[in-house]
């Protein structure tokens, strides 16, 4: 499972805010986001495509896969979905290619979430249909369930620490930070540690108006309570 929380349309700076905690077997060899033509994204070097990522127009695409234990090893690669999504211009256009991709190829069930400043989409995919919803300003929670599920623990505890956010970029970015590295006994950790996989990741990402200009993108290879973000905003800023 995953967790990504889009702020859409609440910093005027920065209407398209990003924070997600990517959640993998240990063993699994990923590379750290960098840009391949015009997407600025990890790669997964097993199966192809990405778990999340950002093109040169500004726009977000993020992948959870969906709770299902029916899965067909045959099926393409979710990841290389998201890494087709982010060939387009718009959210609104990778939601339109979505829907129709979808009709005539199978894919094991997932989300995507798109975002560019300007229009937010998720695409519920549950192997056989794809539910598009559409995401007005606010703050929007994804995990492996449906989007904004209050009944998911992470998302409630994300809600909960969330629920007097910043409204400034520099002060929510640091608000995210802490949250994506808490742990807690019970169920709604943000932050996973498990036997053979947990967090392998996380990314702190803000974006202007369908724009990597002026973009900001902080990464923490490993858990972030342990791993450091790393300022990766200036190699954002320049598409190859």
């Amino acid at each position: 499972m995953c967790l990504c929380i889009l702020a859409h349309q609440l910093v005027l700076t920065h209407p398209n805010i990003i924070a997600a905690n990517r959640e993998e077997q240990y063993d699994r060899p990923t590379d750290a986001p960098s840009w391949e033509g015009q997407i600025f994204a990890g790669r997964d070097r097993i199966a192809g495509g990405t778990w999340q990522g950002v093109n040169a127009l500004g726009l977000h695409v993020a992948l959870t896969n969906r709770r299902d234990k029916s899965l067909d090893p045959d099926h393409r690669s979710r990841g290389q979905l998201c890494t087709d999504a982010l060939r387009h211009a718009s959210a609104r256009s990778a939601r339109d290619w979505l829907l129709d991709h979808l009709l005539h190829v199978r894919y094991n069930p997932c989300n995507l979430l798109l975002s560019d400043g300007i229009d937010a989409f998720c695409v519920q995919y549950d192997g056989q249909r794809a539910r598009p919803e559409t995401l007005g300003p606010g703050l929007h929670m994804l995990s492996e369930t449906d989007i904004n599920d209050d009944a998911h623990p992470r998302i409630q505890r994300a809600r909960q620490a969330l629920a007097a956010h910043a409204l400034q970029w520099p002060e929510l970015r640091h608000e995210l930070a802490a949250l994506m590295g808490q742990h807690t006994a019970a169920e709604g950790g943000i932050c996973l540690h498990g036997q053979r996989g947990g967090t392998r990741s996380s990314s702190l990402i803000a974006l202007g108006q369908q724009s990597v200009r002026d973009g900001q993108f902080y990464y923490a290879e490993g858990p972030p309570c342990k791993a450091a973000y790393v300022d990766l905003s200036t190699l954002l800023q320049q598409p190859i």
